[in-house]
């Protein structure tokens, strides 16, 4: 009976009905719409991430900050059969990276070298390269400490230079073909810094990384949760700087609503004075009150949800280009792609129903508490 009559009444104030649907909706909207563009970043940036940091890393046990020519883990070919064997879609990448001096005529830097596999020849910094006066074609001299002490000395023929090359970063430092730095440390050719393991479940990788720990308990085995320890903190960013934009909707809209309930129920005094002065008590007509927001909500949520998932559906087909802002840091990408959580989505839908009960309350109350007499007086 409650239910029909504030369904009833819901249409009668058709005009109040549409203002408060209307309000709901566009918070709906604002809510989901930027809910699934953070998710879209959250899922984008750890992708980027993981693939550059490695979900499972191996490392020399007793590596030195400090040291980085006298310590590798051995046997990399036959690590490499062991981690196929039980991570089957693993790509493995074996790194080497050391401080060096690099050299061209009269100039002279101190950079980072960084060698992977499947380097087809030396890659210059775009910035590093202007600094050396360098072009591709030029051949470059590489000093750095070797594994016993002494000064190796190596050439490179520049193959290309880049301001975002794999990792080289901002245009700075140099990346040589994994044998050219094996030459420059005097190791052998098994021999590797660190072995990064990428695959398709990554939220598997304790389980992976426990399994191989029991292998190699002489090499130093994390996997991203150990080492990307404030991943939580830079979504955590992301996640204010998208709600502060839904919030200035849902300040506005809350004024909204609260001013659009006012203004109903000074209306209907006189309907409700009538249905107190016949017995129904103010609880009676509070739950009355709220119902009608709730169902009038509900129908306002369900619009904006149906519009936020056109919306976000045919932004994700072509994506949100963030042109120059993606070259502003590591972990974004050139395209952004919204992302639909649906479990985020329906609690947004219940707060939007909230919400317009909180700020419909005082209202509410307001009517409820006035006397029968004074509610049927002219307004």
């Amino acid at each position: 009976m409650l239910f029909k009559t504030a369904i009833r009444n819901s249409k009668k104030y058709l005009r109040r009905s549409i203002v408060i649907a209307a309000c709901i909706a566009i918070s709906t909207i604002a809510m989901q719409t930027m809910n699934s563009v953070g998710e879209g970043f959250k899922q984008s940036a750890l992708k980027i991430l993981l693939k550059k940091e490695g979900m499972i890393l191996f490392e020399p046990l007793t590596s030195e900050p400090l040291d980085f020519s006298v310590h590798s883990i051995n046997e990399y070919g036959r690590i490499k059969t062991v981690i196929k064997e039980i991570i089957p879609d693993a790509t493995i990448s074996g790194e080497i990276f050391s401080p060096a001096i690099v050299a061209k005529d009269s100039f002279s830097i101190e950079t980072s070298i960084i060698s992977e596999e499947d380097l087809p020849g030396t890659v210059l910094g775009i910035k590093t390269a202007g600094m050396l006066k360098a072009q591709p074609g030029d051949t470059i001299i590489l000093f750095g400490n070797n594994r016993y002490g002494g000064l190796s000395v190596i050439p490179a023929i520049i193959k290309t230079t880049s301001r975002d090359y794999r990792s080289i970063r901002n245009g700075k430092g140099l990346m040589i073909p994994i044998s050219k730095a094996r030459d420059l440390l005097a190791w052998g050719q098994e021999e590797v810094k660190r072995i990064k393991i990428n695959f398709n479940d990554y939220w598997n990788a304790d389980k992976y990384a426990d399994k191989l720990k029991s292998i190699f308990p002489e090499i130093k085995i994390t996997t991203w949760e150990e080492r990307l320890t404030n991943i939580e903190e830079l979504f955590q960013v992301t996640d204010i700087k998208m709600n502060i934009f839904a919030a200035i909707i849902l300040i506005v809209v809350a004024g909204i609503i609260m001013n659009t309930v006012l203004t109903s129920v000074l209306e209907r005094k006189k309907d409700i004075g009538t249905l107190r002065s016949i017995g129904a008590s103010r609880s009676f007509v509070i739950k009355l009150t709220i119902l009608e927001i709730i169902f009038v909500s509900l129908i306002g949520a369900l619009i904006g949800t149906g519009i936020s998932y056109f919306i976000t559906e045919s932004i994700s087909r072509t994506g949100i280009n963030l042109g120059e802002l993606s070259s502003m840091a590591d972990y974004l990408e050139g395209t952004l792609y919204p992302k639909i959580i649906w479990k985020n989505w329906i609690g947004n839908i219940g707060f939007a129903i909230l919400w317009a009960i909180i700020w419909s309350a005082y209202p509410v109350f307001y009517i409820a508490r006035m006397k029968p007499v004074e509610a049927l007086r002219e307004v």
